[in-house]
Order: C-alpha cells, then sequence, then structure tokens
C-alpha cells in the first residue's frame, strides 16, 4: 500500500519540474521586444536583455552599458524586481542549465560554460545548492521519469 502511494508523489514531483521546465522554455522563446514592452525602467530592460543574450556577462559590465555604478544597478533593480543583478543573472543560468540538462546531450562541462559558469565544479555546486542535487543526477532523474 506504501508503495502504491509514493510512486505518484514521485511521479508529481517529475511532473512538476518537468512543468517548470517548460514554462521556463517558453519563457525563453518570448520575444525580448514583449517582456521589455511592460513598465521596466528602461535601463532595468536593457540589463534584462543583456543578460538573456549573454549569459557570461558581469555586473560590472551590465552597469557600464546602462551608463550606471554597479551599486547603483544593484539599488535599480532590487527596487524594479525585488532582486540584486547576481540574483537575476544566476536565476537566467541555471534556468538554461535546467533546459539543457533535460533536453540536450551536451556534457557538463558544456553546459557549465555556456551558461557562463566559471567551471564545472562552480556549476555543479550552484545548482546544488539549488536543486538539492547535482546537475548529473537531475539529469538522470529527469530522463527515468
Amino acid at each position: 500500500m506504501t508503495e502504491q502511494i509514493e510512486a505518484p508523489v514521485e511521479a508529481s514531483a517529475a511532473f512538476g519540474t518537468r512543468l517548470a521546465a517548460l514554462i521556463s522554455l517558453g519563457m525563453s522563446a518570448v520575444p525580448e521586444e514583449l517582456l521589455s514592452a511592460g513598465n521596466l525602467e528602461p535601463r532595468v530592460s536593457t540589463a534584462l536583455q543583456l543578460m538573456r543574450r549573454d549569459l557570461g556577462v558581469s555586473i560590472f559590465e551590465l552597469a557600464a552599458a546602462v551608463h550606471l555604478s554597479p551599486r547603483s544597478l544593484h539599488r535599480l533593480f532590487a527596487q524594479t524586481l525585488g532582486r540584486s543583478p547576481k540574483q537575476v543573472l544566476s536565476l537566467l543560468r541555471l534556468n538554461n542549465a535546467e533546459m539543457q540538462l533535460l533536453y540536450s546531450t551536451d556534457s557538463i562541462e558544456t553546459i557549465a560554460e555556456s551558461c557562463g559558469f566559471r567551471d564545472r565544479y562552480h556549476f555543479s555546486s550552484t545548482f546544488s545548492r539549488a536543486h538539492g542535487m547535482g546537475p548529473a543526477t537531475y539529469r538522470s532523474k529527469a530522463a527515468t521519469t
């Protein structure tokens, strides 16, 4: 009886993970013009577009691109989005990495590099903190569901 209850719970969790991944994938497919058409502060919108185009961009590069100091950019993001530029960039990197882990056969090293992480170890530790498991485990669990 216990096994019958646990299997649907695991399947439900896997479904939730896949659904979240598909939503992220869908959002990444939305044209930047539509995402920036809202009431976002123009410098935040520009910084977000730059982040989406280049996941390896630094906060210093973003700040320079929108003619602000890194600290001013941080304040502006916090006021507008409730998160720092570093947090937003990390979320974008992790979302992109999730998509690649689920839907590509690229190596962990290749995914880490394409998502702007310094190396596989930095990627693995960041991913593990966010998901409670490493990228290889995440990929293998997703493949079995």
